[in-house]
């Protein structure tokens, strides 16, 4: 609350000194508006994500020390003058600036594990059950997303919105599905679905036994310029299980196409590194390292590296990857204190810094895999950059 408060007030003075006959008055109200406008554009919509998969935490509370100083002097240098800022067309609203996207990774997936289920020759192994109203479904060459043809399902404005219709490939009644999936992997299921007389796309459903999946997430791509669009379910498996049954689910009244059906492993990165902030100054006793392994990789070593950015090692900790207490490597001369936390396998770790000890200037913090021989497997790394104080 305070700091909308502050930056409504920010934008108050701005739009007072815009109107101002004063050229110096005018400048000023420029260089704060840019400068708000830079700070407000960092902020990331994902840590207030609708979806709680996608969720991530919110700015780090050095980082919004930082913007709410940089607000604070931006106040500052703006005389207070009276008037009415909104009939001025200024800003007045979060909603107002572009929100800072998170960066994305290519993602990688293993080969296709359905048979061919693009509707071309057949709707086989899959077919539609009505499961509650009395929707149907039909192979439809009218609408197609690649090939020929389509499945259309329809259920009836009539149906109500408790109507279930579902293509379905089932274990049951002859669909013959036999297919296991395994534990610490990650899968996706995938169809392009094309609607209308809906607002509402189709769920992806992938069924699986009670507690089997460790974490899911859905959702959809973009739209094609024809309407179609790709929606996707993903789930991470906590042990290995067979799969009941699988389907595109659409439930009330409306028509939909579906074409394309695939299932694929998602294929992690080998490593993941993120850092608690990219900037740290004088007032920051802790930096914090997130390192991410696949539960699968099985590497002898993991080895963290702060150094100047292309230039000497500030500090380094190496600790094997199956570590059974907390692992610190002490401070030398002009070098950070680094202190490795973590369960008793590396998969997820925090590897802890010193961000006070370092002078102002860019460095790179690293993080590699080794294998018996020290060799590395694997490597990532983030620039950072310790700042003068404020």
């Amino acid at each position: 609350m305070d700091d909308y408060r502050y930056v409504t007030e920010l934008w108050h003075r701005i739009a007072m000194a815009k109107a101002s006959d004063a050229p110096a008055v005018k400048k000023a109200a420029d260089d704060a508006a840019k400068a708000a406008a830079q700070i407000l554009c960092q902020i990331g919509w994902t840590f207030q994500a609708l979806a709680s998969s996608e969720r991530t935490p919110p700015p780090h509370p050095s980082t919004l020390r930082r913007w709410r100083w940089a607000i604070a002097s931006e106040i500052q240098k703006l005389p207070v003058l009276v008037g009415d800022s909104v009939k001025l067309g200024l800003p007045v609203s979060p909603f107002d600036f572009p929100y800072a996207e998170p960066p994305k990774e290519a993602e990688k997936f293993g080969p296709e594990l359905l048979p061919p289920s693009d509707f071309e020759a057949t709707m086989k192994p899959w077919h539609v059950e009505a499961w509650n109203g009395k929707g149907k479904g039909e192979l439809d060459p009218g609408e197609h997303h690649r090939g020929k043809q389509s499945v259309r399902i329809d259920n009836p404005a009539a149906s109500g919105n408790q109507a279930v219709t579902i293509l379905v490939w089932p274990t049951w009644g002859g669909g013959g599905l036999k297919m296991n999936l395994e534990g610490d992997h990650a899968y996706e299921f995938s169809a392009w679905a094309k609607w209308k007389d809906r607002s509402t796309p189709p769920s992806m459903r992938l069924s699986l036994p009670d507690r089997a999946a460790r974490a899911t997430r859905e959702g959809a791509d973009p739209p094609t310029a024809d309407g179609w669009r790709r929606i996707w379910t993903r789930a991470e498996l906590a042990f290995p299980a067979a799969v009941g049954y699988l389907g595109a689910w659409v439930q009330g009244p409306g028509i939909v196409w579906v074409d394309d059906l695939s299932l694929r492993e998602v294929i992690p990165p080998p490593l993941g590194l993120a850092l608690d902030q990219s900037d740290y100054d004088g007032q920051d006793k802790v930096g914090v390292a997130t390192v991410s392994v696949p539960k699968r990789a099985t590497p002898a070593q993991i080895r963290f590296t702060l150094s100047k950015a292309g230039g000497d090692v500030v500090g380094q900790l190496t600790a094997p990857f199956d570590a059974q207490t907390a692992v610190g490597e002490p401070a030398r001369a002009g070098q950070s204190e680094i202190l490795l936390l973590s369960p008793v396998r590396l998969n997820r770790c925090q590897f802890v810094f010193s961000p006070a000890a370092l002078g102002p200037g860019r460095y790179e913090a690293k993080v590699e895999l080794l294998d018996g021989q020290g060799t590395a497997q694997a490597s990532k790394s983030l620039a950072l950059q310790r700042v003068a104080a404020q």
